[in-house]
């Protein structure tokens, strides 16, 4: 029994191949080894059965076969992750008691609570729950009730060529430059990167990043700059390897493995949107001890460490400081986790289609 068990459920997201794409090379020069197996405690040797957890796949599958096994060594628990051909939301509404964990971003975390699927979470029952990185924890909060655990997460960040722009990009508002003129690839709505550059624009030239009418005048004037709205998370790093673009704004991390082509990585000191990969517990589980303790498990400092180096992303314990090695992989150190912009992602997933019908206006003229 190795404690991992592969259910797909259909073809992978794209969005998740190519995150592989991107980040591919950092799991393949992966050298923590997987945490070690804590000591079994009296809650563990209650723990029976399997627990099924709904997940992207991609670069989540890979570290999540790094990461799953120490779980199951510990508790006798397996642990089967199904990858997903859909977003996590839509298969816990179509398939109800077949999970016992969901993986989800904000808004489908917040949405999921929303709807009934996800229970609200006992934060007496998790471990380390005063380490989590606060920003995090409030933006997962629903009506005082926590809709989701935080694992880790990924920050925004401003990627460019240094031998192609010639001044230093230090700021959101650099990107306003004339001098980067056609130079600039932005993901395009409704994914939340396109939007996220949304949040800059009106954290740069309003009152904050919920000023999104201030937001919206600002990407008016920023569409001179823009050469092409990506879609997927592999094409602005080709565009930058390929000249095409001279900056993209994209998750910070992907431009490591370009740093030795000229790349320079910059997540501006004023802040930063970002992602969060978080644990939700559906209603209808029927192990819901064993997904509390799966979700102890990945709060655990050996087990953010062995996660932050597969999958080259920050650990939401702030508690956890990583090996020089890991460090490496993760950028947000925690100056970066302390700036993180207060996102309302229940606000977020209300909007998103408004906000993606204007930004439409913008740059489909």
């Amino acid at each position: 029994m190795n404690g991992m068990t592969r259910l797909p459920l259909g073809k992978r997201i794209s969005s998740a191949l190519a995150v592989t794409l991107v980040t591919g090379i950092l799991i393949a020069g992966c050298s923590t080894p997987a945490p070690t197996a804590p000591p079994k405690s009296s809650n563990d040797s209650k723990l029976s059965g399997k627990i099924t957890a709904a997940e992207w796949g991609g670069v989540w599958d890979n570290a999540l076969q790094v990461v799953s096994p120490g779980f199951t060594t510990a508790t006798g628990v397996d642990v089967v992750n199904s990858v997903n051909s859909g977003s996590v939301l839509a298969v816990l509404e179509q398939n109800p008691g077949l999970y016992d964990l969901g993986w989800v971003i904000g808004t489908t975390g917040v949405q999921a609570y929303e709807k009934g699927l996800t229970q609200a979470i006992d934060t007496s029952k998790i471990d380390n729950f005063d380490s989590l990185n606060p920003t995090l924890v409030d933006a997962m909060t629903v009506d005082g009730e926590l809709s989701a655990v935080p694992i880790s997460f990924g920050t925004m960040g401003i990627l460019y060529r240094s031998d192609l722009v010639d001044f230093k990009i230090d700021e959101w508002k650099d990107l306003w430059d004339p001098r980067l003129e056609g130079k600039i690839t932005i993901q395009n709505a409704p994914s939340i990167g396109g939007l996220f550059v949304m949040m800059a624009a009106a954290e740069a030239f309003g009152d904050g990043i919920d000023d999104y009418e201030a937001g919206f005048k600002a990407m008016e004037k920023l569409k001179p700059n823009i050469q092409s709205l990506y879609a997927n998370s592999a094409e602005p790093i080709n565009a930058l390897a390929s000249g095409t673009a001279s900056v993209a704004v994209t998750f910070a991390n992907y431009g490591i493995p370009l740093k030795t082509e000229n790349v320079k990585i910059v997540i501006p000191d004023g802040g930063s949107a970002w992602s969060v990969q978080a644990i939700s517990i559906p209603k209808a589980t029927t192990n819901p001890d064993a997904a509390y303790a799966f979700i102890n498990y990945m709060l655990q400092k050996d087990t953010q460490v062995t996660w932050a180096d597969a999958a080259s992303i920050a650990p939401a314990n702030t508690a956890v400081k990583l090996p020089a090695n890991v460090r490496a992989k993760v950028l947000e150190d925690k100056d970066v986790g302390a700036s993180l912009w207060p996102i309302d992602w229940v606000e977020f997933g209300e909007s998103v289609d408004g906000w993606t019908t204007r930004w439409q206006e913008i740059f489909a003229k």
